[in-house]
């Protein structure tokens, strides 16, 4: 879904196309992540890894040789990581004990 947040800590997604109609012989789908190709192949599935927090776009293309067939649109999402800069606030002292 277009605008949405994806809690992942490691930074690790796994995108997944749809194809109608499916992929013929010879098609190939090339994923790009912020306009670079990070995935290239027969298959609709690709495991990205370690991604950087923040926002991000997604695209594809089906290709066939070196003709394009067509090109999906932009799916924006925004990836959120923990981050060791702001760590959880420590947890208050304990009451003192009663006089």
């Amino acid at each position: 879904l277009d605008d949405t947040a994806v809690r992942e800590n490691a930074g690790n997604l796994v995108v997944t196309l749809v194809s109608k109609p499916a992929l013929r012989p010879g098609h190939r789908v090339v994923l790009y992540l912020d306009g670079e190709e990070v995935g290239r192949g027969m298959q609709t599935t690709f495991n990205l890894e370690n991604l950087d927090r923040g926002t991000h776009t997604l695209s594809a293309e089906i290709a066939h040789g070196d003709k394009v067939l067509i090109e999906s649109g932009s799916v924006t999402f925004t990836l959120l990581r923990h981050s060791e800069q702001h760590p959880k606030p420590a947890p208050p002292p304990p009451p003192p004990p009663p006089p």
